[in-house]
């Protein structure tokens, strides 16, 4: 009678309840799979920001093709309301458009002829006749898909340290459970053999798909996805856990805290009668150089120029300043000791200190006229900054510009530690003597000069305006060109990370706590003894839950 009984038991365990028990694994690995496919909503919602069909003007013909099909070259027409299928050039109409989906930036940008528009932004108004330079994976918009995924295929830490436990882990539960099995069997209440067999599936059970595995991975897919729809793309998911250590970061000025574009704020000569004519003398010549202070000269009262001098003898001086010959006469424009070494002239009124860049213009004898200008500071900086010593991390500027000027966007800024006449090699040294102090930096920066800085950094930080090499560079790109990107940045970086913490922590806590009642410690005290059916049940709902939380991420 004993063995019967033993054998109906058995049977009624591994028989009728084995259908429950892959049913309810299967139930939660479909809601587990459910639950994953919200985690890669951002990207398949940037995959959507591209229109299915594209109006394209052939022969002053309007024709609709699929998106698919269109080809570099290709002239495009965009109606209010609709989306730019690639990437290209306007060449008639103007519009504001709506580039939110892919900078953050909620205010719409007015773009004109001649302007860059980018696959996935909306016209909101006016029609938009663009050349279509870049398609598919080239756009701006398929290089942010791409490095979504190849982030979310790259390691932080905390990745590192579940690997390693989910590595541990293994083994550690085929032990658990089959030494539980072997005390049941030996020691356990009839029927032994019953008893033995159900706890050994039950630890397995509840062990395995494990939350551990997932706890990371989720974490950073939502994070990823969301931080890409604020305007944060992350290249490189190891630096996400060295944001929490952040206690140094070092902005560049020029296009980081400033514009980036010089302008002329002030046009002084010694003679107001002569000042027309000395422009366009300073134009005439300043028109054959590519120097950036040249180009904010030329744009100058633009419109007032009256006479374009023909110009002999053109020449440059080796970052100094540039000279030519109009109707016989010399004239030399540049900096300040270098037009004195021209003139010999070591005091004249037009020398004074100011916070601005001052360009001279000259004869062979005189100095004749001063051009004060200055890189505004972006509207958005000094709160930005603000924000970012709320953090607790010391702030400082690194820049190649001179004392004068760098200590005056410092002071407009309020910031008090001021690197200045840095060339490359100075700003990466900066990098590394403070990471020798045990410092973690975060570096800010733009240009090709800043590339060598953020590639050092433990954090290299690109404003999205910058050049390819520096974008290349750096572990995070902000595709706004303000610096209130960086403080998003930190912000989801710090959120991904307590999210994956919480994710890590919960799964091992309820892993370990769901094994230590499936072995049948509670047995002897309660009578309790975990059910294969209950935690096929509660192996499900461990990975769902860690799923959820992630999903609650917000940036």
């Amino acid at each position: 009678v004993g063995y019967t009984i033993n054998y109906i038991a058995i049977s009624h365990l591994y028989f009728e309840s084995a259908l429950i028990i892959i049913s309810l694994i299967n139930l939660g690995a479909y809601l587990e799979s459910k639950a994953k496919t919200n985690t890669t909503n951002a990207i398949t919602s940037l995959i959507k920001l591209q229109p299915n069909t594209t109006t394209i003007i052939v022969d002053s013909q309007e024709n609709i093709i699929n998106t698919n099909s269109l080809e570099i070259g290709h002239i495009v027409k965009v109606r209010p309301g609709e989306r730019f299928s690639a990437d290209g050039v306007i060449i008639s109409g103007d519009s504001y458009i709506d580039e939110s989906m892919l900078t953050g930036e909620p205010v719409a940008v007015y773009k004109k002829i001649g302007d860059i528009v980018n696959a996935g932004s909306v016209n909101t108004n006016g029609v938009i006749l663009f050349k279509v330079v870049k398609i598919g994976e080239n756009t701006l918009l398929g290089e942010i898909i791409d490095l979504i995924k190849s982030a979310q295929m790259s390691k932080p830490s905390l990745v590192k340290i579940a690997d390693k436990v989910s590595q541990v882990f293994v083994p550690i539960i085929i032990f658990i459970a089959t030494l539980s099995s072997l005390v049941w069997l030996f020691i356990g209440p009839n029927p032994q053999i019953f008893y033995a067999v159900s706890v050994f599936m039950t630890i397995l059970i509840i062990a395995c798909p494990c939350s551990v595995g997932l706890a990371i991975p989720v974490s950073l897919m939502v994070g990823l996805g969301r931080g890409a729809s604020a305007g944060v793309l992350i290249r490189n998911a190891s630096c996400i856990g060295k944001i929490s250590k952040l206690d140094y970061v070092l902005l560049d000025k020029t296009g980081t805290i400033t514009n980036g574009k010089p302008n002329v704020i002030n046009f002084v000569t010694h003679s107001s009668e002569l000042s027309n004519e000395y422009l366009d003398i300073i134009k005439s010549i300043e028109n054959n150089s590519e120097h950036p202070l040249s180009k904010a000269i030329m744009n100058y009262k633009a419109e007032s120029q009256v006479n374009q001098y023909a110009v002999e003898k053109f020449s440059m001086s080796g970052g100094n300043g540039v000279e030519g010959v109009i109707n016989n006469k010399k004239y030399f424009i540049g900096a300040k000791d270098w037009i004195i070494t021209k003139t010999n002239s070591q005091k004249n009124n037009l020398f004074i200190n100011n916070h601005c860049t001052q360009v001279f213009f000259a004869d062979e004898n005189n100095i004749l006229a001063r051009i004060d200008i200055i890189d505004e500071i972006k509207e958005d900086s000094i709160e930005a900054i603000k924000l970012l010593q709320s953090y607790g991390a010391k702030i400082a500027m690194v820049t190649g510009d001179n004392e004068s000027n760098a200590n005056y966007v410092a002071k407009q800024v309020g910031l008090n530690l001021v690197y200045a006449n840095c060339k490359p090699n100075d700003k990466i040294n900066i990098v590394k003597e403070l990471q020798q102090q045990n410092h973690v930096v975060a570096f800010v920066g733009d240009g090709i000069n800043d590339a060598p800085s953020l590639m050092q950094a433990n954090i290299g930080i690109a404003i999205g305006s910058g050049t390819d090499i520096a974008l290349q560079s750096a572990d995070i790109i902000l595709m706004r060109s303000s610096l209130s990107g960086v403080n998003v940045a930190i912000t989801v970086c710090r959120a991904i990370n307590r999210n994956m913490k919480q994710n890590l922590f919960g799964s091992f806590v309820y892993n370990s706590i769901a094994v230590i009642i499936a072995t049948g410690v509670l047995y002897p005290i309660w009578g309790i003894l975990l059910n294969p059916i209950i935690a096929s049940v509660a192996m499900s709902l461990s990975s769902i839950t860690v799923i959820c939380n992630a999903l609650r991420l917000k940036i």
